[in-house]
């Protein structure tokens, strides 16, 4: 049985460490940002950086990341 799991990244410290642990206990890790506002979405500068830390942060971790 694969041990899967679904981590929220922000791009900070703390998810970022959380991956790390999980990877070296053997788990499949993959991330996940999620976008939670009212319709229509705008995004400005702060949400982007946000989504481009956390995209960034799984690459160099080398897992998925949506």
């Amino acid at each position: 049985m694969s041990r899967r799991i679904l981590v929220g990244m922000s791009g900070g410290v703390d998810s970022s460490m959380a991956v790390h642990l999980l990877k070296e206990q053997g788990y499949a890790v993959s991330g996940v940002t999620l976008r939670l506002c009212a319709a229509p979405f705008v995004p400005n500068e702060k949400t982007k950086q946000a989504e481009g830390d956390a995209a960034d942060t799984a690459a160099r971790l080398r897992i998925p990341h949506e």
